[in-house]
């Protein structure tokens, strides 16, 4: 009966190490599926931020290239209009001369005594000059006009061609960032499937050297059962001396002393025999407890090698990630240097302008030159007309007078003594009727000035400087 206990003892010992060798493999197999799981979550995640991080800078990119073509369209549309003002401006101009010149020759004194011949002779002497003149005016005009169109348009094909290269650089740098977010995608990708086959690989041979201790812990367990089934035999054995001995009982008082005898050396045969199955089976359980402890050392040196390979991987994600927010502001500094060099081309557009401006009074005091003062341009009428309004309506207003250093310091020194003393509370503040006499005592008139030209005589008066108003 002890041995039996011993041996379904033995075989519960080998059944609850095969349980924990079942558990220990299923546990390794869930670990080894959360880190697959955790490595493609990864991998998703650095796809669905590269992907965000490229839409960003095209969406960027894109609203630059709208921003810089607005805005050469609005200066290109400006000069145009300028261009077209210009234009219209010069064409009143030449109407307004030929207007004035046919109005001279119109006024001329005819002499009532002279021929028909002598006339006709004189008419093209007092006229060829002044035609000669307007010709030669008329022809820098042109000439002036045609270098400014050529100038607008040599501007116009720089400025397309600026544009075009700077969209083309945009689109390469755009180009280069992809194919090297690509690459860098690819490389991780690559890693990642390197690091799952070595893992399936250590998985296999892992696997290998489980079944290969399964087989080892089959063979002893094989072993113990052969010990169980020569136990048995034993035992069958020995009921079968026992029946024999109840058989033979008539004969035992005959043969007791014999019988003890071989009784006792069976019972030490048998007992050598037990001890040295209780030496084996100890010998067995060590056997089975060192390779148990082998088993889990390996598992553990297995979980840190995982570990360490986690880590590392974790610092590869972190400075892949470093990279990238290095190679965005890398691309945030040249968008802004975009944005500097258009900024630029708008001071250069202001400049051009300007000289355009320059260029425009030129003419006009050639113009006014080349009559000898004879008539005002429309546009000065215009503006006299304009000064004459104001100065009417100005006339009316009382004009306040700028103040003097030392009034201006007694006027602060009195607000000052004002408002330490306590009466400056009650202190009455100027009405209005003070102000206006004050104004009116001050007003200044405005002065006439009278101009001729052609005949016709002018007066406007004086237009007063904005802070008199």
């Amino acid at each position: 009966a002890q041995q039996a206990d011993h041996a379904h003892q033995r075989r519960g010992l080998l059944e609850s190490f095969a349980e924990e060798r079942r558990a220990a493999r299923q546990s390794s197999m869930l670990e080894l599926e959360e880190l697959q799981k955790t490595f493609d979550d990864e991998e998703a995640r650095l796809r669905s931020d590269e992907a965000e991080q490229l839409e960003k800078l095209r969406r960027i990119n894109s609203q630059e290239l709208e921003d810089t073509e607005q805005r050469l369209a609005t200066a290109l549309a400006q000069l145009r209009d300028e261009v077209v003002k210009e234009r219209g401006l010069m064409e009143i101009r030449e109407r307004e001369k030929a207007a004035n010149q046919a109005k001279k020759q119109s006024e001329q004194p005819v002499d009532q005594d002279t021929t028909l011949t002598g006339s006709m002779n004189r008419a093209p002497q007092s006229s060829s000059p002044s035609s000669v003149e307007e010709l030669n005016q008329s022809e820098a005009r042109r000439k002036i006009q045609l270098e400014r169109d050529e100038e607008i348009e040599g501007l116009i094909c720089e400025l397309q061609t600026r544009q075009i290269e700077t969209e083309a650089r945009i689109r390469q740098e755009a180009n280069r960032e992809e194919t090297r977010h690509l690459e860098a995608h690819a490389r991780k990708c690559d890693n990642l499937r390197q690091q799952r086959s070595n893992q399936v690989e250590l998985f296999g041979a892992e696997q290998a050297e489980v079944q290969r201790l399964n087989g080892s812990v089959e063979a002893q367990k094989a072993g113990v059962l052969e010990l169980a089934d020569k136990l048995k035999e034993i035992e069958d054995d020995c009921e079968a001396l026992e029946r024999k001995l109840l058989s033979l009982e008539p004969s035992i008082e005959a043969l007791h002393l014999e019988e003890v005898e071989m009784v006792k050396q069976e019972e030490e045969r048998v007992q050598g025999e037990k001890m040295i199955l209780l030496e084996r089976v100890q010998a067995a359980e060590d056997g089975l407890r060192r390779i148990k402890d082998e088993t889990d050392a390996a598992a553990a040196e297995k979980r840190r090698g995982l570990d360490q390979k986690l880590s590392v991987l974790h610092e590869k994600v972190q400075e892949a990630i470093s990279i990238r927010d290095d190679e965005t502001e890398a691309l945030q500094e040249a968008l802004k240097s975009e944005i500097v060099r258009g900024d630029k081309l708008g001071a250069m557009i202001a400049q051009y302008q300007t000289s355009l401006s320059a260029q425009e009074a030129g003419p006009q005091e050639a113009g006014s030159q080349g009559l000898g003062g004879s008539r005002c341009s429309i546009s000065d009428d215009y503006s006299s007309d304009q000064r004459n309004v104001k100065s009417a309506e100005n006339s009316h207003r009382p004009v306040r007078r700028r103040s003097s250093v030392k009034e201006r310091v007694s006027a602060t020194k009195k607000d000052a003594n004002r408002s330490h003393s306590p009466r400056s509370r009650n202190a009455q503040r100027p009405t209005l009727k003070t102000s206006l006499s004050k104004g009116s005592s001050s007003s200044a008139s405005g002065s006439t000035r009278t101009r001729t030209g052609g005949g016709k005589s002018m007066t406007s008066r004086k237009q007063q400087p904005a802070w008199e108003h």
